[in-house]
């Protein structure tokens, strides 16, 4: 270090060393500056999606109807249908 001292002299540039970090420092930097996990915290029953599904088959074909409730009480309703008829 002396010679890089002697070094940068020659062209008006001092070198000061770094002082050393305490320990303590480096660990409340970590705690300030990291990230903290995800918390998940469980639905309860009252957050709960609700998914009803009713079948049907005919001869045209066969198909399912989808209701998806939401916990607020809103609902969405739709039906596929195969076309494929039956065997």
């Amino acid at each position: 270090m002396l010679q890089w001292a002697i070094e940068l002299s020659e062209y008006e540039i001092e070198y000061q060393p770094r002082l050393s970090m305490k320990g303590q420092v480096m660990a409340d930097f970590m705690l300030k500056y990291s990230q903290k996990p995800a918390q998940r915290k469980e639905p309860c029953e009252e957050e709960w999606w609700t998914l009803r599904v009713d079948e049907a088959s005919r001869s045209s074909g066969s198909g399912v109807g989808l209701l998806l409730q939401s916990p607020t009480g809103r609902t969405a309703r739709a039906s596929y249908s195969t076309g494929i008829p039956r065997v």
